[in-house]
Formats: structure tokens, C-alpha cells, sequence
């Protein structure tokens, strides 16, 4: 159960990109969706990270990538070093996550999002809110003797950089069409991913939650924003309760792909099967 934010912008944009970076932190800190389930939690306090694809003209492409066991909340400086980088790019890409860990799942730096992967010439960063059979998974991948010390994240993660082969928007969408066809989904499969090869960069979000009655399903919607040279999409209480700007609701199944360059951005949308 997380909160995340998944942005891609220009220079002249940012500071729509930071003023829902600070809704992040708030919605971290204090999630009046996440009290409505009654669960006697409104925090999402056991760690955060982001990864960041950063583009300058003057000093090319570059990547940044930073996982803590600390909430969000408590680091203000590494939010403003975050802010900082993305303001030396003209243009950037990024996935934030605040972790809410479910009930007897791994806790610590390990097992804060994104996770990190290497594939077939690219880099791969995922951040999930919802939870995956990770048993399956880690079975699938030989991984067994990793299951008491990671969450199904890390293992969802494995799954996805070995299968696939370049950063395609359509090898991915089939990806997480088939994590989904396979049973392998238990609550939710709101994915925020970055893949980075070479020069370009691919930024990826998906919503999709089982079925659900209010108030859950609420706390699972994803929203979007999306403008001229500005993409953002994340968790429904940053839109609805501290930012309360977007331009949709993403629908059920539904995910925006953005194939981000130095000369802009190209996106592509898309629905998964179930």
C-alpha cells in the first residue's frame, strides 16, 4: 500500500513537477484515503525512493537513483536534492514512491521502491502499489530462497527485466498484460516504471486493482495530468486531496506510455488485458 508520483517535463514545466512532488510528501505524511480504509494507519512511513532520467544539453543524459528506509516526510533535504536535479535538466523523467508495507512483508532499505534491474542493454527502476503472488514469481525465476527477505515487488521486478528484451512500449504492455493473465495479481497492479537505454528513456504507468468496493477503490485510482510538455500521473491523494488538479481519471486497466527525448516527448496509451 503506497503512494507514487510519475512525471515527465521540460525545464519550463517544472515547477508542476515540484509542487506535486511536495503532494507526494503530504500524502505520505498524512493519507485521508488511506484512514478512510480503516486500518488504523494514515502514513506511508517505511522508506521511499526515485529514479530520475536527466537530460542537459550541456552535459548530456545521466541517471539518479536513491532508496531510504526513512519515510519521505522526515528527508527533507533528499527531496530538495531531488528537486535540485531535476531543475538542472531541460528535460526529465522520473518515478517517486512513499512505501506503506502490507502486513508481514520485509521492511528496511532493501525492500524500498523502485526496485532496480539490468536487462539486455537497458536499465530498468519499478515501483508498485498493490501486491503479486511473489511465491509464483519467485519460483518462475529460481529465486525461492529469496522469498523471506524480499517483497513482491523485488521479484515482479526480476520478472519483467528478464523477460524483456528492449525498452519497447509495446513488449511492455505485453508484459504486464501477462503478469495479469497468469493469476499472478492479488490486489493491485499500479505500476510506475522507468527503463533507460542509451539516450532515450521510457516512462510507463499502469492502473490496475482487482475489483473493489469504495472506499479501496478510491485509494487504488490513479489520476493523471497531462499538458503541453508536461506528464503526470500517480496516486488518487495526490490529485484528489492535496493537489486537486488533473485532467482524468485513469480508468481500470488503463496506462500511459511516454517515450521521452531530448527533442520531447511521444505518448502512447494503452489497455491491458485481464
Amino acid at each position: 500500500m503506497c503512494r507514487m508520483l510519475v512525471s515527465a517535463s521540460t525545464l519550463a514545466r517544472l515547477d508542476d513537477v515540484l509542487r506535486y512532488l511536495d503532494a507526494l510528501v503530504a500524502s505520505a505524511e498524512r493519507d485521508p484515503l488511506l484512514a478512510k480504509l480503516g486500518l488504523g494507519r494514515e502514513s506511508h512511513g517505511d522508506g521511499w525512493g526515485y529514479a530520475a532520467y536527466i537530460h542537459s544539453t550541456w552535459s548530456g543524459p545521466a541517471t539518479a537513483f536513491y532508496r531510504s528506509a526513512s519515510p519521505i516526510y522526515r528527508e527533507v533535504q533528499s527531496v530538495e536534492a531531488l528537486k535540485h536535479q531535476l531543475s538542472g535538466a531541460d528535460v526529465a523523467a522520473c518515478v517517486v514512491h512513499a512505501r506503506l508495507a502490507s502486513k508481514g512483508q520485509p521492511l528496511g532499505l532493501g525492500n524500498t521502491h523502485p526496485f532496480h534491474a539490468t536487462g539486455r542493454g537497458f536499465e530498468l527502476w519499478l515501483a508498485h502499489n498493490g501486491s503479486v503472488d511473489k511465491k509464483i514469481l519467485a519460483e518462475k525465476l529460481g529465486l525461492e530462497h529469496m522469498l523471506s527477505s524480499r517483497t513482491d515487488t523485488f521479484f515482479l521486478t526480476e520478472f519483467i527485466a528478464r523477460q524483456l528484451t528492449c525498452v519497447d512500449p509495446e513488449e511492455l504492455m505485453h508484459l504486464l498484460s501477462r503478469v495479469i493473465e497468469e493469476g499472478f495479481v492479488k490486489t493491485a497492479l499500479n505500476v510506475g516504471l522507468l527503463a533507460v537505454e542509451e539516450e532515450r528513456a521510457l516512462l510507463l504507468i499502469l492502473s490496475y486493482y482487482v475489483a473493489v468496493a469504495p472506499p479501496r477503490s478510491e485509494y487504488y485510482e490513479m489520476y493523471a495530468l497531462l499538458e503541453n510538455n508536461l506528464i503526470l500521473a500517480g496516486s488518487s491523494t495526490l490529485f484528489k486531496c492535496y493537489g486537486r488538479r488533473y485532467s482524468e481519471k485513469l480508468c481500470n486497466g488503463c496506462g500511459i506510455a511516454v517515450e521521452v527525448a531530448p527533442e520531447g516527448f511521444r505518448v502512447v496509451r494503452f489497455k491491458v488485458s485481464a
